[in-house]
């Protein structure tokens, strides 16, 4: 038996963007390391990096193409 997808209007146009994590890595070598990952908006892009990452040490910041 499937379930039928319920997604409102808003969420179908919303539009994925790519955001650049920077994470303190406290080495003095290399003191920070980067990565990209893709979400809706700002603070989405912020609850995903605080999941993988962790809040300590993490700013996050968008993409510009």
């Amino acid at each position: 038996m499937s379930y039928p997808l319920c997604y409102t209007n808003h969420m179908m146009k919303m539009k994925e963007k790519l955001f650049r994590v920077k994470i303190a890595l406290w080495r003095k070598a290399q003191p920070t390391r980067s990565t990209q990952i893709r979400a809706f908006d700002l603070a989405h892009a912020k609850q995903i990096s605080g999941r993988l990452f962790g809040t300590l040490g993490v700013t996050v910041e968008e993409v510009v193409s």
